[in-house]
């Protein structure tokens, strides 16, 4: 990665984006148009290289990610709506996170007014991708309610082990029912904001690479979790460096498993 100008203003108010501003030109610039599987090992580095992203400008991504934090908080607040908008900023800021990251990679420093660019381009792709998640959420609910359901009905009569044995069934139902969520819908940001792709083949293109690449998925969730547990042990303060990392990680692996 280039050395950054320290000169320029970090915290310029966000400009119009147009077509130059992203990655279009797919088959000059090593973009394969399918996932390829990498070393399941390439885990620790997407790591290390999301890292070594941030430590171009830390006080920067600090300062998006302490934002981020602020704007979930907001928005959960919120009666009724706020769950559908916290929906709502996680696609597009994440789209803009990754922007950011492809910023620094490209021209050795972001601007703030970067996290933003999924509200300024491709905001209609990103809103697709909000939708099919909210349809996925409300199949996931009808299919936990009526296992709920289910599992009362029969439980009905049983005793406390059995009911106990069902909400474990059931905790599990949910936590299998999150994998292929967040494998289609992990890279679909990335792969909608810089390569343009339509929300359904983003979505496609996602689950890919997770399918090729289940071993990296799995260490790096891993990686991510220990380091997230950590964040949390100073008052939750290493949430501020914790939180730009880990959504500056779906560009690294895009890169490594979408590029030559």
């Amino acid at each position: 990665m280039s050395e950054h100008d320290f000169n320029q203003q970090p915290y310029a108010a966000p400009q119009p984006l147009d077509s130059s501003n992203f990655h279009n030109d797919n088959v000059d610039d090593g973009y394969l148009g399918e996932a390829q599987a990498v070393p399941a090992g390439n885990a620790t580095s997407w790591l290390g290289n999301a890292w070594a992203i941030f430590k171009q400008q830390p006080g920067l991504w600090i300062g998006a990610g302490l934002a981020y934090l602020v704007i979930s908080f907001v928005l959960a607040l919120i009666p009724v709506a706020g769950s559908f908008l916290q929906l709502i900023a996680t696609m597009f800021l994440g789209a803009g996170f990754v922007y950011a990251a492809a910023q620094v990679e490209r021209n050795g420093q972001f601007v703030f007014g970067d996290i933003f660019a999924g509200f300024q381009s491709h905001s209609r792709d990103l809103g697709f991708l909000v939708l099919f998640s909210i349809l996925y959420m409300l199949v996931l609910m009808i299919v936990v309610f009526a296992f709920a359901f289910l599992g009362g009905s029969l439980g009905s009569g049983a005793g406390e082990a059995a009911n106990a044995g069902m909400s474990m069934v059931l905790v599990l139902v949910i936590f299998l029912a999150f994998i292929p969520y967040v494998a289609a819908f992990y890279l679909a940001p990335a792969l909608v904001i810089l390569q343009n792709e339509t929300p359904k083949r983003a979505l496609t293109l996602s689950w890919q690479a997770f399918t090729r690449n289940i071993g990296g998925a799995v260490i790096c969730a891993l990686l991510m979790s220990v380091a997230g547990i950590v964040a949390m042990i100073p008052l939750g303060l290493g949430l501020l460096v914790a939180m730009p990392l880990f959504l500056v990680v779906p560009y690294v692996v895009y890169r490594d498993v979408f590029f030559n």
